[in-house]
């Protein structure tokens, strides 16, 4: 093989990594951003849950 052809083919070769890598990133993000989401409404739920409870106790204690 010449030189410019050994070149030529890391050059693909690098193209194909890179583009293989970039689309695992975007995979790994996308997943992380999915996983956040979740987190934020399992947050939202503990904290309304604890709302009520103190509402609840709240109210207990204003009846006696």
């Amino acid at each position: 093989m010449l030189k410019a052809e050994v070149s030529e083919i890391e050059s693909d070769l690098v193209k194909v990594t890179n583009s293989e890598v970039g689309l695992r990133g975007i995979k790994v993000f996308k997943n992380l951003d999915e996983a956040a989401a979740q987190l934020r409404q399992e947050i939202a739920s503990v904290q309304e849950w604890m709302s009520q409870q103190f509402a609840i106790r709240s109210s207990q204690f204003a009846i006696k």
